[in-house]
Formats: C-alpha cells, structure tokens, sequence
C-alpha cells in the first residue's frame, strides 16, 4: 500500500489521526467497524479495519481498493467521502458523511407500522435507484454487489444513500 502516500486523491484528502475525536462504535461487520467521530465542528464516521485484520495484507489492499473507489464516487445519494487517516497501512481508515438516522433496516425496523408506500418508502427506494443508476452511468461501471438495507443508510432528512463499496467491482 505503498502507492497512498503518491496517489494525489489520498494526499488531497489526508487526515491527520489527532484531528478526529473518537465518540462510539456504531457498526461492527466482518471485516470492519465504524466509529461515530467529531472533525473540528462536523460529526463523521470513520471505517476501520478490525483489530485482528490489520496485520492481513490482503485484507488492507481490499480497504485501500475500497477507499479508493469512495474518493471517486460523488453522487448526493453514495454516502460521502470526507478524507483519508493513515500513519502506516495498519492504521489506515476512511473518514465519511456520518448518517443520523443509521441504517435503512435499523430505521424500518424502528419505525414499523408508521411508514407508508407513497409519503416514505417511495423515496428511499427512489434514492437507492438514482445510486445505482449513477454507478451503472459511469465510464468504467461500478457493480456494487452487496445491496441490502443494512448498506443503505438514512441521513437526518430521512433521505437514503448507498454506503459500503467493500466487494464492489469495476467493469
């Protein structure tokens, strides 16, 4: 993972570590945790890989290839790339828009019965669509190969965004 510090997107968007103030953990998956953070005056999220992971090369080049790819994506409905925190590949995390109201499967859950087709879920389902559309637009396509509700995630206008890039694909 030599190649962070020269790729000019990573040095661009480089965080230093002492700049993020740790809150909680609010994700756990196989691979990776996400922490709740605060950047100067801005709540973030920032993607870990697991403790146990970190001295796994192959797992590093899979998150340094997925970190890569969020920097590119810009679209108002893919969750946003905020920067880039690394001192050595172990310490190597992504810095994204933090989503208030979580997941899309935590928040159906929590709001069972009180949404309805046409004033709610009409909209996140119309949401996940213009991200798709937008990685399938693109010059090199990306699949993204793992979308379900905990990989969609809702901001605090109740408005959906794709997340999680980490077996997506280019073709």
């Amino acid at each position: 993972m030599a190649e962070l510090d020269e790729d000019p997107e990573f040095e661009q968007s480089w965080i230093p570590y002492e700049s993020l103030y740790f809150t909680r953990a609010i994700s756990k998956g196989a691979f990776g945790e996400v922490w709740l953070a605060q950047l100067e005056d801005t709540q973030v999220a920032v993607k870990k890989i697991l403790e146990d992971k970190k001295h796994d090369v192959s797992e590093i080049e899979c998150f340094g290839a997925e970190i890569k790819l969020m920097a590119l994506l810009k679209h108002p409905k893919i969750v946003g790339f905020i920067g880039v925190v690394w001192s050595n590949t172990q310490e190597l995390c992504a810095v994204i828009e933090f989503m208030a109201k979580g997941d899309l499967y935590g928040y159906l859950e929590r709001r069972k019965g009180t949404l309805n087709w046409p004033d709610h879920k009409m909209w996140l389902a119309e949401d996940v669509a213009e991200a798709l559309v937008y990685l399938h637009s693109l010059s090199v396509k990306v699949i993204h190969r793992a979308l379900k509700s905990k990989n969609i995630l809702v901001d605090s206008k109740y408005r959906a965004k794709l997340s999680d890039f980490g077996i997506s694909r280019k073709r």
